[in-house]
């Protein structure tokens, strides 16, 4: 993972605060839709709010994993904290 790709996923409002949302709980997509649109009073469609979530996916902002128990793919926050180091070139995930 580049230290642009990171900051491309980061550049979206929208994944932004989906990260807040998703930041203490594990969600679903359309758990996370509903409480997005309810959070923030913009309506965004669940289409868009799942491309969203597989951005911040593929960039190992978020982990997507199966519950077997309650049958349901749920989003959670990989670290709370992603440091960069420029000289370097090199990208640091805080755990949580």
């Amino acid at each position: 993972m580049s230290i642009m790709q990171i900051a491309s996923a980061l550049s979206s409002e929208t994944r932004l605060k989906l990260i807040r949302i998703i930041s203490n709980n594990q969600l679903s997509a359309v758990e996370a839709f509903k409480i997005y649109n309810k959070t923030y009073n913009e309506k965004k469609h669940r289409e868009t709010i799942y491309r969203e979530l597989e951005i911040l996916v593929k960039s190992n902002i978020l982990n997507k994993s199966y519950l077997k128990n309650k049958k349901k793919i749920v989003y959670e926050l990989v670290s709370e904290k992603i440091i960069f180091d420029l000289l370097k070139n090199q990208i640091e995930f805080k755990k949580r």
